[in-house]
């Protein structure tokens, strides 16, 4: 299952952009995080975005709570506040785009 949402890019370099976000969910969800990408296809003149935490290829979105600090009651609120807090406050120490970190640096 796959839901689609937009997270207001607030105090960002997106600010008064709606940032789109699709979230994979596979069947063993909550146990399992969900994947979540830059959906690139939503809003027509929305560039790929350049951000240490997405990576430049695909889309995808590294953020911890995804992956290792995963845990089942981490909401999809949650996961998106996450994601909006990561726009805001990239994590260059753990980078999917090492080049897009070094020019945040």
């Amino acid at each position: 299952m796959a839901a689609c949402a937009c997270i207001p890019g607030m105090l960002t370099a997106w600010e008064g952009v709606n940032y789109p976000v699709i979230l994979h969910f596979n069947i063993y969800y909550p146990s399992d995080p969900p994947r979540c990408k830059h959906n690139r296809r939503i809003g027509f003149f929305f560039p790929p975005v350049f951000h240490p935490n997405v990576d430049a290829l695909n889309g995808w979105i590294c953020l911890d709570i995804l992956m290792s600090k995963w845990n089942p009651s981490i909401t999809i609120y949650d996961t998106l506040r996450g994601i909006q807090q990561m726009l805001m406050s990239p994590n260059t120490k753990s980078p999917a785009n090492p080049i897009a970190a070094y020019e945040y640096e």
